[in-house]
């Protein structure tokens, strides 16, 4: 049966049309749905009354659409966004709509320049779900990941529904389209044995001294120590100014900026210095960057594309725990510093609702703020092997 039977049914002997309105034009008809007889028992009759009156109504919601995009200023694509790629057009509007952070820009930014490489002068008017599936199976077919795929779809899936709130499209051609036969996402991260502590820690940065360019300089020797002793992510880390080291109550302690809060909004927390740290002169480098008038902790941290401030260098790190360190476990990344934590304050009986002060994880348990000294206590009773590494 031809496709226009989809407005078709039967009420008797004579042929009805039925046809959805869509959902930003229904006030214009006060219904959500367009019913009319079409005066015929034929069916091919019918079907070819149905096709007219399909396309005569949607020529009417183009007029419409039209109309309302020209009652709230909303302009079309430039005449050239065909020639150029109407998805980077799309693009820029969407990114001129909002304030956005840089990593969404850039992720939003990649998801652009990929489907303009496959489909290359696609009209938004004419992109439908076999464009969204052709990327999808080309980005499985790359060996990305479940999550990737995602969010890759996810950021055309947005852009093309501002077209539709826009009215530029009628309909989202990427809703529903589902990432199947992707390979599994991220490996879950495992802490590090102690074994592999030792080898980390007797590895060239911290038994010979050296100090490689793509490591940041000190970054490299003090990162993967910091995260170890204070379970904080990278990141957190990475950002730590000079001013950030700080001392209240007799307890010197980092003043750490807490990422992925529930809000979304900045929190900081309290984060007492490890014997360990201090042993191994963290306080003299603090003292170093203080005198040589630096406001960052490690200056020499460049931000990557996405304005990570340690985006290349956690490149540089995962190539030297497989290379230098010879830790070839997929598993084990700089994150394992952080389970590593985890599993230190389980071992020394530290309290739930500490530790998840300490990490700056906000539940019932660490709704309060943690007395400083408590703290503390939490902190020194954490023990690790790390050999001899020289002082930083």
């Amino acid at each position: 049966m031809a496709a226009d039977a989809k407005f078709l049914f039967r009420r008797g002997e004579v042929y009805y049309f039925r046809k959805k309105i869509p959902a930003a034009l229904r006030a214009h008809f006060g219904t959500d749905e367009v019913r009319k007889s079409l005066g015929t028992r034929d069916v091919l009759e019918a079907q070819r009354l149905a096709r007219l009156e399909a396309q005569r109504l949607e020529e009417e919601f183009a007029r419409l659409r039209e109309a309302e995009r020209a009652a709230r200023g909303v302009k079309p694509l430039p005449p050239d966004a065909a020639a150029e790629g109407a998805m980077r057009a799309l693009f820029e509007r969407w990114n001129a709509r909002a304030k956005r952070p840089r990593t969404t820009v850039y992720d939003f930014a990649k998801a652009t320049s990929r489907f303009v490489s496959l489909h290359p002068g696609l009209a938004v008017e004419a992109i439908e779900p076999r464009h969204i599936e052709a990327m999808r199976d080309a980005m499985v077919a790359e060996g990305l990941s479940a999550g990737t795929v995602k969010k890759q779809l996810g950021a055309i899936a947005a852009m093309l529904q501002l077209a539709v709130e826009d009215g530029l499209i009628a309909r989202n051609p990427a809703r529903g389209i589902t990432v199947e036969g992707a390979r599994p996402g991220r490996r879950p991260r495992v802490e590090f044995t102690p074994e592999e502590l030792l080898a980390i820690f007797a590895s060239p940065v911290y038994a010979q001294g050296e100090r490689p360019v793509a490591g940041a300089g000190a970054a490299a020797y003090w990162l993967p120590l910091l995260a170890l002793y204070t379970g904080a992510r990278q990141g957190e880390i990475g950002v730590l100014r000079v001013e950030d080291v700080r001392e209240a109550e007799g307890v010197k302690y980092l003043d750490m900026l807490t990422e992925h809060t529930r809000k979304g909004e900045p929190e900081r927390r309290p984060v007492p210095i490890h014997p360990d740290l201090i042993r191994l002169g963290f306080l003299q480098f603090v003292e170093m960057q203080r005198r040589a008038g630096e406001q960052r902790l490690f200056p020499e941290l460049r931000p990557d594309n996405k304005g990570k401030p340690t985006g290349n260098w956690s490149k540089w790190f995962a190539r030297y725990l497989r290379g230098a360190v010879g830790i070839r476990d997929r598993r084990k990344t700089f994150d394992s510093f952080r389970h590593t934590f985890a599993e230190a304050c389980r071992e020394a009986g530290v309290e739930e609702a500490v530790f998840e002060a300490l990490v700056g994880r906000r539940t019932r348990r660490s709704r309060q703020e943690m007395p400083l000294a408590v703290l503390a206590a939490a902190v020194n009773r954490l023990r690790f092997r790390l050999g001899e590494p020289r002082e930083g």
